[in-house]
């Protein structure tokens, strides 16, 4: 190798790593940045999701046999599940910025063992957000989205249990 070549190899080397260093300061970096480390992109609501002012983040699907909804004169009662690969920190702010903007008013939020629970109203309606997550060893992150809505004043009951094991690529829809 001549002293030109070296030169070179150093110089493609040296610029090579200058475009690695994404590391600690990403703090207000624009997200619309494509260069912008992925964790500081937030999620984006699906823009046709199952009920129109229920956001979904693009990615997640529902899980049909753990669903249902019902509605007759005006009142109606959902209870839907989603799931999807993103983590339930992230998950957590996308409803925090999104049920805003479809109409519903933050009341207040609570982590218990590991779950978030985030209340929500809008009318006479309230909404229940339940959040769970965990880190596959395989495939990065799993949440689990449970929603209620129902009556204000109506008794509804807690989350269902959902196993947190990996759907296979065919039980996606």
């Amino acid at each position: 190798m001549t002293g030109r070549d070296s030169i070179f190899l150093i110089a493609v080397l040296a610029a090579t790593l200058a475009g690695c260093d994404r590391s600690a300061n990403t703090a207000g970096r624009d997200p619309t940045d494509p260069n912008a480390p992925i964790a500081n992109i937030p999620l984006i609501a699906q823009p046709n999701p199952p009920l129109a002012d229920l956001p979904v983040p693009v990615g997640f699907w529902m899980l049909e046999k753990l669903s249902r909804a019902y509605e007759a004169n005006g009142v109606r009662f959902v209870d839907h599940m989603y799931r999807g690969n993103d983590d339930k920190l992230d998950v957590e702010r996308f409803y925090r910025m999104q049920m805003p903007l479809k109409g519903w008013v933050f009341r207040d939020t609570a982590m218990v063992r590991g779950m978030t629970e985030m209340h929500f109203d809008r009318g006479k309606e309230m909404c229940t957000i339940d959040i769970t997550g965990f880190v596959q060893a395989i495939g990065g992150p799993l949440s689990t989205v449970h929603v209620v809505i129902a009556p204000v004043g109506a008794t509804t009951t807690g989350p269902a249990t959902v196993p947190m094991t990996p759907l296979s690529p065919a039980a996606k829809p």
